[in-house]
């Protein structure tokens, strides 16, 4: 996955919710972020690659938070082999393409009562997504879509304001070329 745009686009996300609100204003949003891999994908480029994530959330009643995400997925490249003209003779393999998927969605959160200090969480997300094809960093497609994603995980304090966890989560963008895949990994959260 290529840097740049990913993470400006993540730290803007951590650095809205951290800031300050005006007196009478909400109430500080609790910031988690992730980092894991994705895979089992439904799409022509199904390798895997890590993933990154940032949340805003902010409470909405007793189990309920609202807020927003941003994303960055890599679905991996797609691998050609080469062979010499004429014969059998393998050159080796390069890369034929390579996609990741950039996105921000409003998240809502369900949270069940705690269980021995692990506290569960199911979420929902709805959003847009750029779905991005390049070869070795020079971009070669690039199409917007809407998509839609489920997840579970749980979470435990670690600190006054610390979390920890992990979270899986189910996504589908809707476009022909990146179906849908799953992701799974780590988070941190600051309450």
């Amino acid at each position: 996955m290529r840097a740049g745009r990913p993470i400006r686009l993540l730290a803007a996300v951590v650095l809205a919710a951290l800031a300050a609100p005006p007196a009478g204003a909400w109430p500080r949003p609790e910031v988690h972020g992730a980092v894991g891999r994705s895979f089992l994908i439904a799409g022509d480029v199904g390798e895997g690659g890590f993933v990154f994530g940032a949340a805003a959330m902010w409470p909405a009643g007793r189990r309920w938070a609202l807020g927003v995400e941003a994303t960055a997925e890599d679905m991996g490249s797609d691998l050609e082999t080469i062979y010499a003209p004429g014969t059998d003779f393998d050159l080796g393999t390069t890369e034929e393409m390579h996609r990741a998927i950039y996105g921000a969605a409003a998240r809502a959160e369900w949270r069940p009562p705690a269980w021995r200090r692990w506290e569960p969480v199911v979420s929902a997300t709805l959003g847009g997504y750029e779905v991005r094809d390049d070869v070795r960093g020079d971009k070669v497609a690039s199409e917007g879509a809407v998509g839609a994603g489920l997840g579970a995980g749980v979470r435990r304090a670690v600190a006054r304001h610390v979390t920890l966890g992990a979270e899986a989560r189910l996504r589908r963008v809707f476009d022909d070329r990146a179906k849908g895949w799953l992701a799974a990994g780590l988070t941190v959260g600051w309450r």
